[in-house]
């Protein structure tokens, strides 16, 4: 028998000012694990350069980073998919190396350990 898979359904950008909410909302599932697909072009394109589809008034690298962590800290991960990074879309080499950094940050948390 094929178990129902869960779903929190969806949070606007702005549901993000903390992570309780997100977590809240997948906790309220009654999952115990969870699978993060995370488009890149959430995040604010003055913070990260190299986007797909850029968006103004983004997720600071930060909240994202808290995000994850409070999932990762409450939630066993069960995959992920991380999409719309175009490191071509940066004009320059200065603008990718910032973004990198926050590549790194973010795979570096515990939700990616």
């Amino acid at each position: 028998m094929t178990r129902p898979a869960h779903r929190a359904g969806r949070l606007p950008v702005a549901a993000l000012d903390g992570p309780d909410r997100l977590v809240a909302a997948v906790a309220a599932t009654g999952g115990r694990h969870v699978y993060v697909h995370l488009d890149l072009d959430v995040l604010d394109p003055g913070h990260f350069a190299g986007l797909s589809c850029p968006e103004p008034s983004g997720l600071h690298p930060d909240r994202l980073a808290d995000a994850l962590t409070a999932l990762a800290e409450g939630f066993s991960l069960a995959g992920s998919g991380i999409t719309e990074y175009a490191p071509a879309a940066a004009a320059s080499a200065t603008e990718t190396g910032p973004a990198e950094g926050v590549l790194r940050r973010l795979f570096a948390g515990p939700a990616f350990r």
